[in-house]
């Protein structure tokens, strides 16, 4: 995997892109059930 620092940089310089990585973290303590399943 290549990291490119700039880009990484510009991202966590973005308070809302920091907030949903924050939120992507713990999805079941920041986001209401959907009411589907995931299994077939």
């Amino acid at each position: 995997m290549n990291i490119d620092i700039i880009e990484v940089s510009k991202a966590l310089s973005n308070e809302t892109r920091v907030n949903i990585l924050k939120w992507l973290k713990d999805p079941d303590a920041n986001f209401p059930p959907q009411g589907g399943s995931l299994t077939r």
